[in-house]
């Protein structure tokens, strides 16, 4: 059986765990991720970042040492919207839209539009 942290700020965990951070998850992301995490073998520190624009320093370093971070673009503030180029631009962040005229696609390729399209990174 495995173990799931569930991590928010300002808080990080240090230990050799997978660790994924979901950026401005929405319920049905949320319900999703949980169908995708009961299938897990492995401990994971899931990382929350619910819009939080006093807290973009934990989300830039979290967004380091995270081995896989997920945005959902439709649910940021303008704010948050700022930096997601940058975000975007690794290779470890797979983002969410409904949108269809996306400038996002001429940065990165990792567009989805559920979570089951990344289950094996996850870990399930």
């Amino acid at each position: 059986m495995s173990k799931i942290n569930l991590i928010t700020p300002p808080d990080i965990l240090h230990n050799k765990n997978k660790s994924i951070l979901c950026i401005s998850f929405d319920n049905e992301n949320r319900k999703s991720l949980q169908n995708v995490l009961a299938k897990v073998q492995e401990n994971l520190n899931i990382y929350i970042f619910d819009n939080d624009i006093t807290e973009i320093d934990w989300l830039l370093n979290l967004h380091k040492i995270c081995d896989v971070c997920i945005v959902n673009l439709d649910n940021l503030p303008q704010e948050i919207r700022t930096i997601m180029s940058y975000l975007i631009s690794f290779d470890n962040t797979y983002w969410l839209t409904k949108g269809e005229e996306i400038m996002y696609n001429k940065i990165s390729s990792n567009r989805i539009f559920e979570l089951d399209q990344i289950k094996e990174k996850i870990g399930g």
